[in-house]
């Protein structure tokens, strides 16, 4: 029982260890700041467009006037409306950009009013939380599970689950995977129950009791 409390409590070290190594390969705290909150505007906010506030002309006129932004356009019917972009030159340290396929990075709305944005990104989990702090609520679910390994969706969610990083991890895996996944980044109005019913954050039991962490 004394081995494993041991063991336990090293590897516990070691996986909050870890968060620090992914910083040095990063974007500066301002920039990464800047990326994340949007100074003067209330949460959940992105570039001062805000789910269930901002309309989809709005949300297009400010992405079109972003200094990151190359283009921006919507598709879709006034009922259901999706809104992409093209990042430029001075976002690549951010975005991440498909060389082929539909872009991943997207705005979705409904009746002219945006609901949801989805930014997918080449920022460090670890860069996130040394930027927001501890997620208040979260997730740890798994996929359906293989012979040879088993994928879990990791959820840290903020301000009752309107803002939440996403990231993937394949298990077994070490601490520097887990804090050096690239995030998926989530804005929404509040009406998607997945990230508003989300329980309290609680890393620690989530990632030992699957045995994930090796």
């Amino acid at each position: 029982m004394t081995r494993m409390t041991v063991s336990l409590a090293v590897s516990l070290v070691a996986f909050f260890s870890v968060i620090f190594v992914a910083v040095r390969a990063q974007p500066g705290d301002a920039d990464l700041y800047t990326f994340l909150l949007t100074d003067g505007c209330t949460m959940p906010c992105w570039q001062h467009i805000q789910p269930g506030i901002t309309t989809v002309d709005e949300a297009l006129a400010l992405l079109r006037t972003n200094p990151w932004i190359s283009s921006a356009s919507a598709g879709g019917t006034p009922a259901d409306t999706r809104i992409y972009w093209k990042w430029n030159e001075t976002s690549s340290t951010f975005a991440q950009t498909m060389i082929s396929g539909p872009p991943d990075s997207y705005i979705y709305a409904r009746d002219g009013m945006v609901h949801y944005i989805r930014l997918t990104t080449r920022i460090h989990y670890g860069n996130v939380r040394l930027v927001m702090g501890a997620p208040e609520t979260g997730s740890f679910q798994p996929s359906t599970p293989s012979t040879y390994n088993r994928l879990y969706f990791h959820t840290a969610g903020y301000f009752g689950g309107r803002v939440a990083f996403d990231t993937n991890l394949v298990c077994p895996a070490k601490p520097s995977q887990f804090w050096n996944d690239p995030v998926v980044i989530i804005y929404n109005d509040g009406s998607y129950n997945a990230y508003r019913a989300m329980p309290k954050y609680n890393l620690i039991p989530w990632i030992f009791e699957t045995n994930c962490i090796s």
